[in-house]
């Protein structure tokens, strides 16, 4: 009784999983600005991975389909050897269903849980590797890449933004949290975000707090009725407050 192919199967099914579900997460969790950091830096593969954010169908459908045929022929394989080796046993039934659910429990944690999770936090560092191995795969699955984009483009996709408003604020917070840039750094970029929600009469000075200098005054006049002066800008007023004729900076008084 040899169980080599049994476990070749077996090892082969997790293992092409592994790979998959590896790509697959460092795919997703590289984001548009991972690329752009990567091209500003002139990094090998960067061109490959814009290529891949501006067409992420190509790639998946090239994991997926690996994948898949990964776990049929694993599934298929297994279950064969399992019904050769134990042909004839009264307890087939039972033999196969828990060669299953060993099979399922290895493809779970081996294929899917641990590399998953290896691809997202390390995804940084396996940007490179992960771009070559991808180029490789679709080239390869290239007979069934290629007709599924076809099929795509009989459908329309919907615009979407690459990275909305609320997400760079809610990127700008989580920065700062981090400690990447500074609370002020984070209040400036806030208010640059609000800039155009802001209109003229949120930031103006009300009028019944505006000082005011009458054009007349010397500036020792000035200086003696407002020794503190609070505004940096103070208009220029004719008789009334309705007759400006300019303004001065304090600092120039």
């Amino acid at each position: 009784m040899s169980y080599t192919l049994l476990v070749t199967y077996a090892v082969l099914a997790i293992g092409v999983s592994f790979l998959c579900s590896i790509l697959e997460a460092v795919l997703l969790s590289t984001s548009v600005s991972n690329v752009a950091v990567m091209e500003a830096k002139k990094q090998r593969f960067a061109n490959l991975w814009r290529l891949f954010k501006n067409d992420p169908e190509r790639p998946l459908t090239a994991i997926l389909t690996l994948n898949t045929i990964a776990h049929t022929v694993g599934a298929i394989g297994v279950g064969t050897e399992v019904a050769k080796l134990y042909a004839g046993s009264t307890e087939l039934d039972l033999i196969v269903g828990i060669a299953s659910a060993i099979l399922t429990l290895g493809v779970l944690l081996f294929s899917e849980i641990l590399p998953k999770t290896l691809g997202t936090l390390y995804s940084k560092r396996l940007a490179t590797p992960a771009a070559f191995l991808l180029q490789i795969l679709i080239y390869g699955l290239i007979w069934i890449v290629v007709p599924i984009q076809w099929a795509k483009k009989l459908f329309p996709t919907p615009e979407q933004e690459t990275v909305t408003r609320d997400e760079l604020v809610a990127l700008v917070d989580v920065a700062e949290e981090e400690k990447t840039i500074e609370a002020d750094e984070e209040k400036v970029i806030h208010n640059l975000l609000k800039l155009r929600d802001i209109t003229v009469s949120d930031v103006m000075t009300p009028r019944v707090v505006i000082t005011s200098v009458i054009d007349t005054y010397t500036v020792q006049q000035v200086l003696d009725e407002m020794p503190i002066m609070v505004h940096g800008r103070l208009p220029v007023q004719g008789e009334t407050i309705d007759d400006i004729k300019g303004y001065v900076l304090r600092n120039q008084i």
